[in-house]
């Protein structure tokens, strides 16, 4: 019985996983993106110091190179626009 109630806990912690992540705020994001693009700061340490996943991190590198910050703000209107 027991056992059943562990591996019931463990599904339930995989269908949470990734829905429970930091929503950040634009500010936010071009400021960890700057810090390594203008001001030369390694990713790691960037996403460390702003608590960010590297995955999400190198995301919004890729969206700020092409479309700029300009480009950046229409992303959080509608995030699944980049192709």
């Amino acid at each position: 019985m027991e056992e059943g109630i562990r591996v019931e806990q463990k599904r339930a912690r995989r269908r949470r996983a990734g829905k429970t992540g930091k929503r950040y705020t634009l500010q936010e994001r071009l400021r960890a993106v700057r810090l390594h693009l203008q001001e030369g700061y390694p990713a790691k340490l960037v996403c460390e110091e702003v608590g960010m996943s590297t995955h999400a991190f190198w995301y919004w590198v890729k969206v700020y190179r092409q479309r700029g910050e300009a480009g950046s703000f229409e992303m959080m209107a509608n995030p699944c626009s980049l192709a």
